[in-house]
Formats: structure tokens, C-alpha cells, sequence
């Protein structure tokens, strides 16, 4: 993606841009081509043994990779086949996706609108419903055979990455983007990072603490600016970001700065969570919820 429009709390239009692409669009699934299918097939030449529908005790596993464990943010999608126009919409507003925002996408004929949250996550199709008619209102959309799933991350911050004793890779040790949700990339790269500390007898905790550690914690902080700045804030972020090289504006943002570095200690004591939590990892820091909640069905859109 070089281009996308973003959308504040009163549907005021800012379109921003990139020389170099600033993110990819990514197919999931069994079919042809997908990022999962490329995945398999590169196991298989490799020399892995791939079982399907069959679960491992932790305890006999050299790696766990099993995915989140508790919802922190909560996010409903609908996947649908469209026309052949590519679109990316943004919206950031705190009423109808708070702590988070909605956004629909349509390329080469596939579309996929979602809601995600970070708070009241319970209300997640009320939230889902109001933000589908924000964003549809601005033009109409062809959309046929749609299928909607929902989908969840979490967010810890783990120096020692490890489940039942063993490297926990992914979201499973706790690796991801806090700002906006994002995990693929940790889940590829701390993957590759444990096989290596497995093959190579290094210390995979140390070794995710200095790739990762800086990065996971400025994520924190953006977080909470993120949260803090309100439906203003997301507006001038937006309004912002029109006028630079929004590649230029994600690398600034992502980067360990001093200043987003120096805030971490601040923003983990004010958000740090005293109670029990779910996360099933050793000693780590993770965030104070309002209060419990009862997330509807999950499952993953393939």
C-alpha cells in the first residue's frame, strides 16, 4: 500500500501517501498462493512433519506457538467478495471502535471490513454495527457472499518468553504490536529467532529481549498516547500525517527513541495490572483491565 484515506470522529476525509509502500496486503487460507499454503510448502522441502487436527501435550514440544491466550483487544471482521476498485479506509473514533479503530479494504475483488477494540469488549457488534454504517456511508459498495469471524490479540510484556518451560514463540510469548494490533510480523520473526536459538543451543529468551524489547515497549507507549489523545487526538494524528511520507510517519513512531523509551517505566506503572490475569506466562507485566468480560465465539477468517 502507498495511499489510503483515514476518517475522524466526524467523517472528515484526510488521504495519505507513500514513495515506498508503507504496508502489504496479506491472503490467509488453504487456497493457492496464500501466505499459509507458502509456509507449508517451505516446511515440507525443509523436512517437517506437519500433523493436522492433532493437538501435542506442551510438555513433549520443543517450541510453543500456539497463539493468544486472553483477549486484551477484540476485533470482528467480514470478509466478502467486491468489485475490482482498491480501497483503504481508516476510521479513528473513540465512540464506535474505542481504543481502537475500523478499516475496510477492498483488492483485486476481495474485500474485509472489521471493528477492533481494546475496551468494552463485550459490546464488540454493537461497536462493529456503528462503524459499519460510518464507513459504508461514504460510498456504495458491492458485497457479496460476506463471512464474519472474529479475531483477538494480546499484549504482555515477557523477559522470559516461555510456556510450560519451553520457548513460547508469537503471541503465545507475548510477542506483538501493541499500537495497532499487528502480530504476523513478530509471530514469522520470533518463530525463525526460537528455531535458531533451538538448533544453535543460544539462550532464546536473551536473545528476544535484545531483538525485541526496546520495540515492544515503545509500542506500549504509543498505546497509550493512542488512547490518551481522545477523538482530538486521533484527528490530528490523521491531519498529521497528510503532510509527510507516511512511511516516514510509521518509522518515526515505531522507532526506540529516548523520549518514547524514557516514558515505558511511567506508562507500565499507571496501566500495570495487580490482579490475576490469564496470559499462563512467568513473571511479566501485562495491563489492568476495567473488568471482566465475556467475549462473544472467536474464530479467524481463513
Amino acid at each position: 500500500m502507498t495511499a489510503a484515506e483515514f476518517f475522524d470522529a466526524k467523517m472528515r476525509r484526510f488521504r495519505i501517501a507513500s514513495k515506498e509502500p508503507y504496508a502489504w496486503f496479506v491472503t490467509r487460507g488453504p487456497g493457492e498462493g496464500t501466505l499459509d499454503t507458502t509456509l507449508l510448502a517451505g516446511a515440507l522441502e525443509a523436512g517437517a512433519e506437519v500433523r493436522f487436527r492433532s493437538r501435542l501435550e506442551p510438555s513433549s514440544a520443543d517450541l510453543v506457538a500456539t497463539g493468544p491466550q486472553t483477549p486484551d483487544g477484540l476485533a470482528r471482521e467480514t470478509a466478502f467478495e467486491t468489485d475490482g476498485t482498491t480501497r483503504v479506509r481508516v476510521l479513528y473514533d473513540p465512540s464506535v471502535a474505542p481504543g481502537g479503530y475500523a478499516y475496510l479494504f477492498t483488492v483485486g475483488g476481495r474485500g474485509t471490513f472489521g471493528c477492533a477494540i481494546v475496551r468494552d469488549l463485550g459490546g464488540i457488534d454493537r461497536y462493529f454495527e456503528k462503524a459499519k454504517e460510518k464507513l459504508l456511508s461514504v460510498d456504495e459498495i458491492p458485497v457479496e457472499g460476506p463471512r464474519d469471524a472474529y479475531s483477538f490479540m494480546n499484549f504482555a510484556l515477557a523477559p522470559e518468553p516461555r510456556r510450560d518451560g519451553r520457548p513460547a514463540a508469537g503471541e503465545a510469548g507475548a510477542f506483538q504490536d501493541y499500537l495497532f494490533g499487528l502480530g504476523m510480523r513478530y509471530a514469522i520473526s520470533s518463530g525463525a529467532l526460537a528455531a535458531d536459538a533451538l538448533l544453535t543451543g543460544r539462550d532464546f529468551s536473551a536473545l528476544a529481549r535484545e531483538r525485541f524489547g526496546r520495540r515492544q515497549r515503545v509500542s506500549l507507549v504509543n498505546r497509550y498516547l493512542y488512547e490518551a489523545g481522545g477523538a482530538f487526538g486521533l484527528s490530528l494524528f490523521a491531519r498529521f500525517a497528510t503532510r509527510m511520507d507516511f512511511r516516514t510517519v510509521l518509522s518515526a513512531f515505531y522507532r526506540p527513541g529516548a523520549v518514547r523509551l524514557a516514558l515505558a517505566p511511567l506508562v507500565e506503572a499507571l496501566w500495570k495490572n495487580r490482579g490475576l490475569c490469564a496470559h499462563r506466562l512467568p513473571p511479566h507485566w501485562c495491563r489492568a483491565r476495567e473488568r471482566e468480560i465475556r467475549a462473544p465465539e472467536l474464530g479467524r477468517i481463513g
